[in-house]
């Protein structure tokens, strides 16, 4: 595994991966984007409408070509594991997905403060106002619940009587959290009505002594149905907890986000007037199932990302 490092100042990820990036558009068909960012950003912003696990566009690549594409995902970091570097941090923050990736960022962050060597001094998952995905979430939920059949918790309880329609993925979080964590220490009444349309905005625990919250993030307008964002829930997150100066803060997220997600909110910090806090990427590798399409969606993003920085 590597640590995600911050790229040099003033170097957009489309100057570093020029080589890169220009083989791949040729094997898109846009040959035109390999030496203009602009013109990059524009015949590409198509590859990004929808969501993250339900992109419009469905890409199909016949070999060589194919494995041509993940050698490049691999050479633009988007295919790795991130590892957090050992330390005190004085805050970790989990950004929630969908339903597998929860299970994956939770299982990466309890092996990362269990082994001793790495301490925080809480911990917030940052979920939001997202209905689930049924068609790509349903087989993981269940397979949860399944496993936690023996787990005495009333809110568990709550959650299997109560229509998929209705969660949000905020309760999500909680159920990957109890699978991948174990049980939590509910702190104050626990009194999350799942029939509601509207959720607490923080649920607050302890595990393992430490504090753990969920945070409940307003959606908002976005390309597509509106929902909760990175931005979003980082800018939640610093309007909640107002971080002392100069913070040390994990944030755990997944490949192939994970580089992205992490721009992303390190522009909101500086957009915040908090660029003093030291915010430090990590995740784990992107499983074997995630397809070209999720692959471009989020180089597409990049390229937007460099777009906004290079204007600001």
């Amino acid at each position: 595994m590597s640590t995600c490092e911050a790229a040099p100042a003033g170097q957009t990820f489309y100057d570093r991966h020029q080589e890169e990036l220009g083989r791949l558009f040729e094997i898109v068909g846009l040959a035109e984007a390999r030496d203009d960012l602009e013109v990059a950003v524009a015949v590409t912003q198509p590859w990004v409408r929808g969501d993250h696990a339900r992109p419009e566009h469905d890409f199909s690549f016949e070999e060589p070509e194919s494995t041509e594409l993940y050698d490049i995902y691999d050479a633009l970091g988007l295919r790795e594991a991130h590892e957090l570097p050992t330390g005190h941090y004085d805050h970790t923050v989990l950004l929630g997905g969908v339903h597998r990736g929860n299970n994956r960022r939770l299982a990466f962050m309890r092996e990362v403060l269990t082994h001793g060597l790495t301490i925080t001094d809480d911990i917030m998952l940052l979920g939001g106002e997202r209905r689930i995905y049924p068609e790509v979430e349903r087989t993981t939920i269940y397979e949860n619940l399944r496993k936690l059949a023996r787990l005495d918790d009333p809110w568990l309880g709550s959650l299997r009587n109560t229509l998929p329609t209705a969660w949000w993925e905020s309760d999500l979080l909680r159920l990957a959290a109890l699978r991948q964590l174990g049980p939590l220490a509910v702190q104050g009444e626990d009194v999350v009505d799942l029939q509601a349309e509207h959720r607490p905005h923080l649920q607050a625990f302890t595990w393992r002594n430490i504090p753990l919250a969920i945070m409940h993030t307003k959606a908002v307008q976005r390309q597509g149905e509106a929902r909760h964002t990175t931005e979003a829930c980082i800018r939640d997150w610093l309007a909640t907890t107002h971080p002392a100066q100069n913070s040390r803060v994990a944030f755990i997220s997944a490949n192939p986000h994970l580089i992205r997600m992490g721009r992303s909110a390190q522009a909101v910090l500086r957009d915040e007037g908090r660029a003093d806090i030291d915010l430090t990427v990590a995740g784990p590798a992107s499983p074997d199932y995630v397809g070209h399409s999720h692959y471009l969606g989020e180089i597409a993003r990049h390229l937007y990302e460099d777009k906004r920085s290079v204007e600001a």
